[in-house]
C-alpha cells in the first residue's frame, strides 16, 4: 500500500486517476484518515474540472462526481475538523454548482478558522458582486474587498471588482477613481481598460463621455483579444451608435467562442440585422446580393431562436413579422402578428395589424378590417398613430362625418403644427367638413390657412381656400377667393386655371371675358391633360359661340373626348358626362337621340349617385319632372346631397323648387322662393339672361344653358 508521499508523486505527474486509485485502497485500509478523504476529493475536482462538458445539458455521470467530492470532503471534515482545505474545497465545490447560500458559508467558516485564507474573502466579495440582488448586497462586496485589498499583495482583480461594484451601484467618480487608478498601475491590465469603457458608457449615448467610451475598450481587446466582456460591450456600443454592421461584427466574434455571452450575442445579432435592414433607406445597401443574404441569415437565425431555442417568443416573432413585411410579403406579416396577439392581447399588437392593412390597402375591405382591429383599442390607449390609422382608413372609405369627428377630437391634444402629418390632417379636416356640408367656414378656412406653413402641395390649399371664399362665403370674400386662385395658378395649378376659366367664361363671380376664359381652359387641359372638365368648357364656347366662333360638330366632339377621357381615367367628375347627354338630346353637333341621352344620365346616377356633377342631377331631375319612364323624383332628390351648399346656383334652386311643387311639399317650396330671391342677386349676366324667362314660369325650364345671346 502507497502512504499518501508516495501518492503525492502521482499528482507531481499529473496523473488524477493513480492517485484516486491509490487512495480508494488506502481509504479502503484506513476508513478514519481524514486526509486520504480530502485528497481525494481535492484530485476528483481538479480531474473533473480539466474534462469537458455541455453546460446545456444535465450530465448524470458529472451530478455523481460532484456528489462524491462532497461527501469526501465532508467526511474529512467529520473525522478531523481542522483541515481547513477541506472547506476550501467545498466552498469551491458549491461555487462550481452555483449553491450560492453553501459557497458563502464554507467561505465564512474558512476565514474564521484561517484569517490568512484571503481567497475565501475573494469568494465571498465575488459572491455578492455577481449575486446581487440589491444594494446591500454590493456594499457588502466592498467591504470583503476592502479586507482583501488591504491584506492581499496581488489585489488588481479585487480592485476591478470593487469598481464593479460602484458601477452597479451607480457611484460612478468612485468606480471611475477605482478604474484610473488600475490603468495606472497595471497599464496592460485588459479589464482596467474595460472598466473605464463602461463607466463612460453608463449615462447612455446621449451622454458627452458616450463617444470616448469605445477607445477603452478597444485598447482592452487589444491587450486581450479573448476579454468577452469588452467585445460583448463594443458591440453594444456600435449598436446603440446604429452601426449595426460594426456591433455585427463583434456579435460573430463572441459567437465563436463559448463564453457566456454567446445567447446574448446571437440575439444582438438578430436584432442588428432586423434595424439595419428596416432602417436601411438605401444607406446600408449598395447592393442587393448583400441585402438578399442578410435577410436569408436573419430569417434562419430567428427561425432557430423562436423554434429551436424556445425561448419567450414575442420579441423575434416582431422581428420577424417585420421583415415580412419589409420584403412586401404583407399577408405573412399580418399572420405572424396575428400569433403575436394570441400570446399577449395588447394594444400595439392590434394597431400594428392595423397599420399594415391600412398602409397595404388595396381595397375598401382593408381599410375596413384596419379599423377593425382599431376597435379593439380602448379610446384611453389611442394614441397619435392609432388616430392617423383611423382618420385616414375612414376618409378613403369616404366616411367624412367620422372622419371629422376624429380629427376634431385628435386636434384635441395637438398643440403645435410643426408635423407634416398634422398639416395634412388639417387638410383632411377641412375637406371632410366640406363633405358633411358643414357651414363652419372659419374653422374650414383656418384649417387651410394653416397648412400653408407646411410643405403640402401650396396649389391645392389655394384652390380649396378660394372654393370656400367663392361659393360658400359671402359676396365680400369673393375678391380675397380669387387672389387666392391667382396664387394657385401663379404655381401652375391646372384645375385652378379651369376654375378660373369658369368664371371669367359664365361671369357670375367676375366680369366675364369669354375669350380669355377659352384661353385659360386651354392652358389648364395643356398642364393636365387628363383634366376632361377643361374641354367642357371650350365645348361650350364651340356650342354657345362665345369667345370662340360658334361650331356645334365640335362642341360635341369636345364633350364626347371629355366623356372618353373620364372613363379611361377611371375619373370622379361627370360634367362631360352630363353635356354629351345633353347634345344628343337636343341634337347639338349629333343626331338627336332621347334614348342614348337618358341612358347616359341614368347609368351615370347609377354608379355615382349624390358625387354626380350638377349637369347630371340637374338633367336627371328635369327627365323625372316631364315623367320619363325609368327617373324618379325621390332619385332626383337624393342627388342634391346639401341644399346649402347650392344656396348660390339658381339652376338647381330652380329645379328644386319644381320637384317640390310636383311632390306637394309646399314649406320647401316656400324655402326655395327664398333662396332663389338671394340667388338671383348673385347670378352673373349670362346665366341671368338664359334664366330670366323661366324665373317666373318655369315648368318647361331645361336646366343647362343652350342659347346665344
Amino acid at each position: 500500500m502507497s502512504s499518501l508521499d508516495d501518492i503525492s508523486k502521482y499528482i507531481d505527474d499529473g496523473d488524477y486517476k493513480k492517485a484516486i486509485e491509490e487512495l480508494d485502497i488506502l481509504i479502503s485500509k484506513e476508513p478514519d484518515n481524514a486526509k486520504a478523504f480530502y485528497m481525494r476529493g481535492k484530485y476528483a475536482f481538479i480531474e473533473l474540472q480539466q474534462e469537458e462538458f455541455d453546460n446545456t445539458k444535465y450530465d448524470a455521470r458529472r451530478a455523481l462526481i460532484y456528489s462524491s467530492i462532497e461527501y469526501d470532503l465532508n467526511r474529512s471534515i467529520d473525522i478531523d475538523p481542522n483541515i481547513a482545505d477541506a472547506y476550501r474545497g467545498l466552498m469551491y465545490l458549491n461555487r462550481d454548482l452555483k449553491n450560492i447560500d453553501k459557497e458563502r458559508e464554507y467561505a465564512q467558516i474558512l476565514f474564521d478558522k484561517d484569517n490568512t485564507a484571503y481567497d475565501a474573502l475573494l469568494i465571498l466579495a465575488s459572491s455578492y458582486l455577481n449575486n446581487g440582488e440589491n444594494e446591500a448586497d454590493f456594499h457588502q462586496a466592498i467591504g470583503y474587498y476592502d479586507d482583501f485589498i488591504k491584506n492581499a499583495e496581488d489585489n488588481r482583480i479585487a480592485r476591478f471588482e470593487r469598481g464593479l461594484c460602484y458601477y452597479n451601484l451607480n457611484i460612478l467618480p468612485k468606480a471611475d477613481i477605482e478604474a484610473n487608478k488600475l490603468i495606472y498601475d497595471f497599464p496592460f491590465y485588459d479589464d482596467a481598460y474595460f472598466l473605464k469603457g463602461i463607466i463612460l458608457a453608463k449615462n447612455g449615448i446621449k451622454s458627452e463621455f458616450y463617444d470616448d467610451a469605445v477607445f477603452f475598450f478597444d485598447r482592452a481587446i487589444e491587450l486581450n483579444s479573448l476579454n468577452f466582456n469588452a467585445i460583448y460591450e463594443r458591440g453594444e456600443w456600435y449598436f446603440n451608435k446604429c452601426n449595426y454592421r460594426k456591433a455585427i461584427e463583434n456579435y460573430n466574434e463572441l459567437l465563436k467562442y463559448n463564453n457566456k455571452y454567446r445567447l446574448n450575442a446571437l440575439l444582438g445579432k438578430i436584432q442588428a440585422l432586423h434595424d439595419l435592414i428596416i432602417e436601411n433607406e438605401d444607406k446600408f445597401y449598395p447592393d442587393s446580393q448583400e441585402e438578399g443574404k442578410d435577410l436569408k441569415e436573419v430569417f434562419y437565425l430567428l427561425d432557430k431562436v423562436i423554434n429551436v431555442l424556445g425561448i419567450n417568443s414575442m420579441q423575434y416573432r416582431y422581428y420577424r413579422a417585420n421583415l415580412y413585411a419589409y420584403q412586401g410579403e404583407i399577408k405573412k406579416a399580418i399572420a405572424e402578428f396575428k400569433k403575436i396577439l394570441n400570446e399577449n392581447d395588447e394594444a400595439w399588437i392590434y394597431e400594428k395589424i392595423a397599420e399594415l392593412y391600412h398602409n397595404y390597402a388595396q381595397s375598401d375591405d382593408d381599410y375596413r378590417e384596419a379599423l377593425k382591429y382599431l376597435y379593439h383599442i380602448d379610446k384611453s390607449e389611442y394614441k397619435y398613430s392609432t388616430y392617423y390609422i383611423m382618420i385616414f382608413s375612414n376618409y378613403e372609405l369616404k366616411n367624412y362625418e367620422k372622419t371629422a369627428e376624429l380629427c376634431k377630437e385628435l386636434f384635441q391634444y395637438i398643440y403645435e403644427d410643426d408635423d407634416e402629418e398634422i398639416s395634412y390632417i388639417r387638410f383632411i379636416y377641412a375637406h371632410s367638413l366640406q363633405m358633411i356640408g358643414s357651414n363652419d367656414y372659419e374653422l374650414i378656412l383656418n384649417n387651410l390657412q394653416r397648412c400653408l406653413n407646411s410643405k403640402l402641395d401650396k396649389a391645392t390649399i389655394y384652390r380649396s381656400i378660394a372654393k370656400i371664399m367663392l361659393y360658400n362665403m359671402p359676396n365680400k370674400y369673393n375678391n380675397d377667393g380669387i387672389d387666392m386662385l391667382k396664387k394657385a395658378i401663379g404655381l401652375n395649378d391646372a384645375l385652378s386655371y379651369f376654375m378660373y376659366a369658369k368664371e371669367l367664361f359664365y361671369g357670375d363671380i367676375i366680369i366675364p371675358y369669354p375669350e380669355l376664359a377659352i384661353s385659360m381652359a386651354d392652358m389648364s387641359f395643356n398642364i393636365d391633360n387628363t383634366l376632361e372638365c377643361a374641354l367642357t368648357i371650350i365645348g361650350k364656347g364651340y356650342e354657345l359661340g362665345r369667345g370662340i366662333e360658334k361650331n356645334p360638330n365640335k362642341a360635341f366632339e369636345m364633350y364626347y373626348k371629355a366623356c372618353e377621357l373620364s372613363d379611361i381615367n377611371n375619373s370622379k367628375c361627370s360634367c362631360a358626362k352630363g353635356l354629351t347627354a345633353h347634345c344628343y338630346y337636343k341634337g347639338i353637333g349629333v343626331e338627336k337621340n332621347e334614348s342614348i341621352a337618358f341612358d347616359i344620365v341614368n347609368k351615370t346616377v347609377m354608379s355615382k349617385g349624390k358625387d354626380s356633377h350638377d349637369h347630371i342631377a340637374l338633367l336627371y331631375s328635369y327627365f323625372a319632372l316631364n315623367n320619363i319612364k325609368g327617373f324618379d323624383l325621390i332619385t332626383a332628390l337624393s342627388l342634391f346631397d346639401s341644399i346649402e351648399s347650392h344656396a348660390n346656383n339658381l339652376y338647381i334652386i330652380m329645379t328644386l323648387k319644381r320637384i317640390y311643387k310636383k311632390l306637394g311639399r309646399k314649406y320647401d317650396v316656400k324655402r326655395m322662393e327664398k333662396m332663389e330671391k338671394n340667388a338671383v342677386m348673385v347670378t352673373g349676366e349670362l346665366n341671368m339672361s338664359y334664366l330670366r324667362k323661366y324665373l317666373k314660369k318655369f315648368n318647361d325650364f331645361y336646366p343647362i344653358l343652350n342659347f346665344t345671346l
